[in-house]
C-alpha cells in the first residue's frame, strides 16, 4: 500500500511537470519605478520553476526589466546589473529638477553598455514597449525599430524628464495611457502573467505636495490597468509594493526580497492551477 501511494504521487508530480513545460507564457509587467525590483524577485521564483515567457509586454520600469528579460538576462542577474548602475537609477525628487537630461542619457548608456544590440531582432524572446506619442496623445505599442529609444521613452515620467523625440514625434511615460500591456499578449501564449507594482488603497492623510503629486498621479495611471486585469490568467498586485517609492533604488535588495518572498506562492498557484486544469 506504501509503495502504492509513493508511485502514485511521483506520477502525478511526473505529469504536473510534464503539462506544466507545455504550456508558453506571456508576461506584463507594468510600471512602478523602483517599485518594480518587486517584479524581478517574483519573475526569480517563477524562474526557479521553470516559468519562463515566450513574450513578455511592459511599461516603463517595466520595459526596463522587459528588455533584460528578452535578451536573455535571469532575474537576478537583471538586480545586478541594476545594482553596478545604482548611481544612475537613485534621484531625490530636488535632484531631478536639476539632472533630469543626464538620466535620460546615463540610462542609454546602461543599455549600450549591457545588451547586444539597439534592435528589437536582436533579442531572444519578442517584446512589446508601451510608450505615450504626446503629439496624437495615444498609446503605442512598439516592437520594431530602435530598441534602447523606445525603452527610454517608455521610462520617460513625464515633467520630470524631457520627452524623447522619436522620428518627430515627442513620446513619454507609456504608464500615461497604458501602464499594464496587457492585451497585446493576447493569441501569442497559451497563458498571460501580469504582475502590476502599483497597488491601490485608501489613504488617511497626506503630508507633503509630493504625497498629493504622486497619489494623483498612480490614481490617474491605475485607471489605465483595472479594466485589463481580466485578460490574465494569473494576476498579482502585491500590497506590500506600495511602502516603496518611486526613486527608492538604494532598496534594490530589500525589494527584490520582498517579491522574492511573494514569488514562491505565485508561483505554486499557477503550477497547481495548470495541474488541475490539464490532468
Amino acid at each position: 500500500m506504501q509503495f502504492y501511494i509513493i508511485f502514485t504521487i511521483l506520477v502525478s508530480v511526473f505529469f504536473i511537470v510534464l503539462f506544466m513545460n507545455d504550456y508558453s507564457y506571456g508576461i506584463s509587467l507594468s510600471g512602478g519605478g523602483a517599485r518594480a525590483i518587486v517584479q524581478l524577485g517574483i519573475l526569480q521564483r517563477l524562474y526557479e520553476h521553470n516559468i519562463k515567457p515566450s513574450v513578455i509586454a511592459g511599461t516603463s520600469m517595466g520595459a526596463v526589466i522587459a528588455v533584460f528579460i528578452a535578451a536573455g538576462f535571469e532575474p537576478k542577474a537583471i538586480r545586478n546589473v541594476f545594482k553596478k548602475h545604482i548611481d544612475t537609477l537613485s534621484f531625490s525628487w530636488l535632484s531631478l529638477v536639476y539632472a533630469r537630461h543626464r538620466s535620460m542619457v546615463e540610462l542609454m548608456n546602461v543599455l549600450n553598455e549591457n545588451l547586444v544590440s539597439n534592435d528589437f531582432e536582436s533579442l531572444q524572446i519578442p517584446l512589446y514597449v508601451s510608450i505615450t506619442n504626446l503629439n496624437t496623445g495615444k498609446n503605442e505599442i512598439i516592437s520594431s525599430g530602435k530598441l534602447f529609444e523606445y525603452i527610454i521613452a517608455s521610462a520617460t515620467i513625464p515633467v520630470l524628464f524631457k520627452p524623447k523625440i522619436i522620428n518627430g514625434q515627442y513620446y513619454v511615460d507609456g504608464g500615461v495611457t497604458n501602464n499594464f500591456p496587457a492585451l497585446v499578449l493576447q493569441g501569442k501564449a497559451d497563458k498571460i502573467i501580469g504582475i502590476h507594482v502599483n497597488y491601490i488603497e485608501p489613504v488617511d492623510s497626506f503630508s507633503s505636495i509630493i504625497d498629493i503629486a504622486d497619489r494623483i498621479y498612480q490614481v490617474s495611471i491605475y485607471n489605465t490597468v483595472h479594466h485589463k486585469i481580466h485578460l490574465c490568467d494569473y494576476f498579482i498586485d502585491p500590497p506590500e509594493s506600495r511602502k516603496y517609492l518611486t526613486f527608492d533604488f538604494s532598496k534594490i535588495d530589500e525589494i527584490y526580497t520582498v517579491g522574492y518572498e511573494l514569488g514562491e506562492d505565485f508561483a505554486q498557484k499557477i503550477i497547481h492551477t495548470s495541474s488541475s486544469v490539464d490532468i
